[in-house]
């Protein structure tokens, strides 16, 4: 009777949800592959932008690689509110349960008069499993990520983290280096501390920190390869100052990750076109179109091998809107701009605004009109020169600190206002395209689906649920992430009823508890995937997670079955 309320109890949050999703049914012959590839904080005008900006510069590329296989929409949102963040829509791709802003792969909490879904609240906060952990540890697939900020960040961790806030990379990194990720590639060469190499290391993973020849060499075995402190450069940038050698580009990273995860068992890949969404929050127009098109370059590599492999699905989206950008603006005559008046300006600029203002604090004032013109296309006005020599981060200013600060005053700037935010500015004052906001927006995103012939495709406008939905059952994961969930991270106190217990630390990436259970001393640590029993290391699937809001510890069932 027991054994019947525990299942029951398990299948409530899981039934209630079963009215947000399509079916699809589990297939006879389910892919090996899936690669999904999410271009971060990307509305369909900047696919739109992207498109016209590449028919600028050649009138026969007409269309992006996606193009082809463009098949619907979908719908991404919170489990409180429409508008999406990466963290908990990307939480839903992975784990099929939208979720709250700045949950990693984490359950929500209900509130009861802004749920969009139905939610089950003895579940808040707990971890739930990610299909890339439930393709490795149901089926013995190889699991990978890409990306171009630092690896940690909100739509990485989403494949291979828990965590109720984004921002706690101390929890969220020892969770990705200790949860068997066979290949990760991205930025974050600062956060690998001397331990978590040796982690890597115990696991047998090679690790390689801005060394881009390993990286091309390696053949065989797992892989993380990390190329700069934090995130990696705007492609556009990369490609100008010829840092081509020391950054690969996401197309590079895509096809050495298919490489080195192709196996007998298959492989799940989630790659993420990251700085897309960082320039549409920026309202720099080169960028977001120069850094979809790296995007489309990795889409058309993934592409290109599920066609020839013949067992692989393609999945190609983004995970919520951003920035409200138009092509074209009312002010200016927009029905009557030629490409060469509202797209071809876009592609004299060598550099992004970032990169821009990098520049720019380096060069002289005497020679910053010809400097720019060459850069952009756009040579200042004295007016604009000397805004420049203004701005706080100038370090060749003529200005003294007051005269600046008399400046700013005439000009109504913020005190943190910084030179590639000025150029942001002066993008909108030269360029023809419009911007409602620099935060993430409401509507639904592009969806392009490659499947094998065997397979049904999906179609049509669907939810984030859906998506989800979709992967789990085209490969064959009967089970679903919450199912699964109360395997891998079930809570301690559920698992060692009325059992004493010691938890101490301060921070949560310091938190460890001591279990007294029938004879046994257990030690666990939060984020790793080890146990002490009885001072005998033991090893896990999956890492111990902590969560401070309900002060538990979540870990697999399978300590239980050791002792």
């Amino acid at each position: 009777m027991k054994s019947i309320l525990r299942i029951l109890l398990l299948l409530l949050p899981t039934l209630s949800l079963l009215g947000q999703q399509k079916e699809y049914p589990l297939p006879e012959h389910p892919a090996k592959n899936v690669i999904l590839l999410i271009s971060d904080g990307t509305s369909l005008p900047t696919v739109s932008l992207a498109r016209w900006y590449q028919r600028a510069l050649d009138p026969q590329a007409q269309h992006l690689s996606l193009d082809p296989y463009l098949s619907g929409s979908v719908i991404t949102y919170c489990s409180n509110a429409p508008i999406g963040d990466s963290a908990p829509t990307t939480s839903c791709y992975m784990t099929g349960v939208p979720s709250i802003d700045g949950f990693i792969a984490t359950y929500p909490y209900s509130e009861p008069h802004n749920d969009l879904v139905p939610l089950d609240s003895s579940w808040a906060y707990r971890p739930v499993v990610t299909l890339l952990e439930a393709a490795k540890q149901t089926q013995g697939k190889r699991i990978g990520v890409v990306c171009t900020c630092e690896f940690p960040h909100a739509t990485p961790a989403d494949c291979t983290a828990h965590s109720s806030s984004r921002k706690l990379y101390k929890s969220i990194v020892p969770q990705m280096v200790d949860n068997g990720v066979d290949l990760l590639l991205g930025g974050g060469t600062s956060l690998m501390t001397s331990e978590l190499k040796e982690r890597l290391n115990r696991q047998g993973i090679a690790l390689y920190l801005d060394d881009i020849a390993a990286m091309r060499a390696h053949r065989g075995g797992g892989m993380w390869a990390l190329f700069g402190e934090m995130d990696m450069p705007y492609d556009l940038d990369r490609r100008s100052l010829g840092d081509t050698l020391r950054y690969p580009s996401l197309a590079e990273m895509t096809e050495t990750a298919i490489r080195n995860l192709e196996n007998p068992n298959g492989f799940v890949l989630m790659v993420e076109g990251s700085k897309v969404d960082w320039a549409a929050h920026a309202n720099d127009p080169v960028a977001m179109a120069t850094e979809f098109l790296a995007f489309d370059k990795a889409v058309a590599v993934a592409l290109d091998y599920a066609q020839r492999d013949g067992n692989t699905i393609v999945l190609v989206t983004a995970d919520h809107g951003n920035s409200g950008m138009s092509i074209g603006r009312v002010d200016r005559g927009y029905a009557r701009l030629t490409l060469d008046e509202l797209i071809k300006p876009l592609t004299r600029f060598r550099y992004s605004s970032v990169e821009l203002g990098r520049k720019t604090s380096q060069t002289a004032l005497s020679l910053l009109a010809d400097s720019l013109y060459i850069w952009s296309g756009i040579r200042p006005s004295d007016e604009e020169l000397a805004e420049i020599n203004a701005v706080e981060d100038y370090a060749c200013s003529t200005l003294s600190a007051e005269q600046r600060k008399a400046k700013y005053a005439e000009l109504g700037w913020s005190q943190k206002y910084r030179l590639k935010d000025y150029y942001v500015d002066w993008m909108k004052r030269h360029l023809l395209i419009g911007f409602t906001t620099h935060g993430h927006t409401g509507e639904e995103v592009f969806l392009a689906s490659y499947t094998p012939q065997q397979l049904p495709p999906i179609r049509g406008c669907v939810t984030n649920i859906d998506l989800h939905n979709y992967m789990r059952t085209q490969l064959g994961l009967e089970q679903t992430m919450l199912e699964l969930s109360d395997e891998y991270y079930a809570p301690h106190d559920a698992l060692f009823p009325q059992a004493p217990c010691e938890i101490t630390g301060d921070k949560p990436e310091e938190k460890r508890i001591t279990i007294h259970y029938k004879g046994h001393k257990i030690e666990l640590r939060a984020y790793q995937r080890r146990a002490w029993v009885d001072g005998e290391e033991r090893e896990l699937p999956t890492p111990v997670v902590y969560v401070s809001e309900t002060d538990k510890f979540y870990l697999s069932r399978s300590l239980m079955r050791q002792l």
